[in-house]
């Protein structure tokens, strides 16, 4: 029998705190970016996105899958944006979209991005 997938999800991952999710082996590590409380902060936007190629990529000398989540406030031109500039292993929407939301992330994104 071979075991389930694990993952592993936290709104506060950061590169100084991610060795911790990192210990328990994972299959899966995930977070997010809430791109509201940035609004007017496009420097600590520019940091957090800094941050998150950064956990992504040492998530990836891991071996652990990385996994963005769409923050349900964001649009999706916005978010296609991010995700291009991130560029995770994996996205996943939040229960809370709507398929009209889910929709206009796809058309923002490159053709079979989804």
């Amino acid at each position: 029998m071979s075991r389930p997938v694990s993952q592993l999800y936290s709104k506060k991952l950061t590169p100084s705190n991610v060795a911790g999710f990192i210990a328990a082996r994972p299959d899966h590590i995930g977070w997010q970016i809430n791109l509201d409380k940035f609004a007017a902060d496009p420097e600590g936007l520019e940091a957090k996105i800094a941050e998150a190629r950064q956990i992504r990529d040492i998530l990836k000398a891991e071996g652990i899958v990385s996994v963005f989540l769409i923050h349900p406030s964001t649009g999706g031109p916005r978010m296609a944006q991010l995700l291009a500039r991130i560029e995770p292993d994996i996205f996943l929407a939040s229960a809370s979209r709507s398929l009209e939301a889910l929709e206009e992330i796809k058309r923002a994104l490159p053709q079979n991005e989804i």
